[in-house]
């Protein structure tokens, strides 16, 4: 069994590549193709940020013709709201979407840590309280600062 996870591992790991396509001789600076199973990704390239899995007043169509090539989406906010369950039964965060297109995600950590404080406008003024630690020490167990209600992290799994 154990190998055959490292064989699909490998397989999905090269599905993944990164060509550069030139190179500045003045500096650093490249332009590239990041090859994802999802799409190709023109670098450098802008990168839509849709929280909770949607691009703010913009649908999926509007989304395509306009060209954005890559999506940010926020592990913390999807884990909350609608939750892990919903986006594993909608049969992955594409399906979920409706997006066919390259998806990245971050860890959530930020959020974790800087939502004890209250809201992130609070967290900015620098008014935040500390009301309940989002993180109860040796648990991966977070509460939510939207719902209040406790939520399993998706990496005790790993």
């Amino acid at each position: 069994m154990e190998i055959i996870k490292q064989e699909k591992k490998q397989n999905d790991q090269q599905k993944f590549k990164f060509k550069i396509v030139h190179q500045s001789t003045k500096s650093k600076a490249r332009v590239g193709i990041i090859s994802t199973p999802h799409g190709n990704i023109l670098t450098p390239a802008f990168v839509a940020v849709g929280t909770t899995g949607t691009i703010k007043a913009l649908d999926n169509k509007i989304v395509e013709e306009i060209g954005i090539q890559l999506m940010f989406a926020n592990t913390y906010h999807l884990l909350i709201q609608p939750g892990t369950q919903t986006i594993k039964n909608a049969g992955g965060i594409h399906k979920f979407i409706g997006r066919n297109r390259p998806i990245i995600t971050d860890s959530g950590g930020f959020q974790i840590f800087s939502l004890a404080y209250g809201s992130v406008a609070q967290e900015l003024k620098s008014k935040g309280q500390k009301n309940h630690p989002h993180i109860i020490k040796f648990t991966q167990i977070r509460v939510s600062c939207m719902s209040n209600k406790e939520t399993c992290s998706p990496y005790q799994n790993r």
